[in-house]
């Protein structure tokens, strides 16, 4: 086991290297790269992409090519990942594309270049250790990306549910207060971005589809479907129902902002009723072992030394 330790401390160091020898070369390209632009507005995209370091176009169409191999092929699979990368608030196309590389070099590349390098500078490790590591190191790279992606998908949606009693309130504020509600919608995007940008992004693109003609409905459902978060459904319902029978929105939102309120109480005291059990494995591994050793070790010392 002492060989596998230094093969997983060997190949930790390898790809913490390497990770940093790239993000390293991207922050400067692009540094390089937004000086370009300020200088030159009129760069076609073709001219810029010749000023980016070699080694980072080299990676990007690498991971271009290796992308084929982990994006899906079913449509519901596709239409999934989708959702995901728009409701992590990933809307670039750019990002579909290093995703899906990542996770092949990941689940292929690095156990190859893991093998290569335990067989040229790692004579002791032995072929069914190298071999587990290497298995290892797949599984992991084909899963880790997944748990990134729905990790941040799960960080942006609590955001987003913490910061809509306020964003409602503030809408109520300035409805009460004689504007429109697509008007206060874009007051609140600048309002609320102190808070939460998540929130403040998905209103700032809301703004965008009604300035550009969409329907406030057509609108509003588009940014449920980016927020994929019940209370935002409702909400949305609830402005369009009142829209089309013409009721105050004012007293609607004041409603269901309070039930909000306690669906987040609710919530909070449900994860702090949740603290003691999690808390129960690290006090039966850590600290009670400690405590029996410190009732224990008298007596048993005593009943060893009159046993000799």
């Amino acid at each position: 086991m002492t060989i596998i330790y230094q093969s997983l401390a060997l190949l930790a160091i390898f790809i913490f290297a390497f990770m940093l020898t790239f993000i390293l070369i991207t922050f400067f390209a692009n540094q390089k790269q937004v000086k370009t632009r300020l200088s030159k507005v009129q760069v076609n995209s073709s001219q810029r992409r010749k000023k980016e370091h070699p080694f980072v176009i080299m990676f990007q169409q690498l991971l271009e090519k290796l992308t084929e191999f982990s994006s899906p092929t079913k449509q519901h699979q596709q239409e999934g990942y989708k959702k995901k990368f728009v409701t992590a608030g990933i809307k670039s196309p750019v990002w579909t594309t290093r995703f899906f590389g990542l996770k092949t070099f990941f689940t292929f590349i690095v156990p190859v270049l893991y093998v290569l390098f335990a067989a040229l500078f790692m004579k002791d490790v032995s072929g069914s250790d190298m071999l587990i590591v290497a298995l290892t190191l797949a599984v992991a790279g084909y899963y880790l990306p997944n748990a990134y992606l729905n990790s941040k998908v799960k960080n942006r949606k609590q955001e987003i549910f913490d910061a809509f009693p306020d964003l409602l309130d503030l809408i109520r504020v300035c409805v009460s207060a004689g504007m429109g509600l697509d008007s206060a919608m874009h007051r609140v995007s600048n309002e609320i971005k102190v808070s939460s940008v998540a929130t403040a992004e998905e209103l700032n693109h809301l703004n965008l589809e009604l300035r550009a003609g969409a329907s406030r409905a057509s609108a509003l459902q588009n940014f449920a479907i980016r927020c994929d978060l019940d209370e935002v459904k409702a909400f949305v319902s609830m402005i369009i129902q009142a829209e089309r029978h013409g009721t105050s929105v004012s007293s609607a939102l004041v409603i269901f902002s309070e039930d909000l309120r306690a669906k987040r109480k609710l919530y909070a005291q449900e994860v702090a009723a949740n603290i003691p059990v999690k808390l129960s494995l690290p006090i039966m591994v850590c600290i009670f072992p400690a405590i029996f050793v410190v009732m224990l070790a008298p007596p048993l010392s005593s009943v060893v030394g009159v046993i000799k």
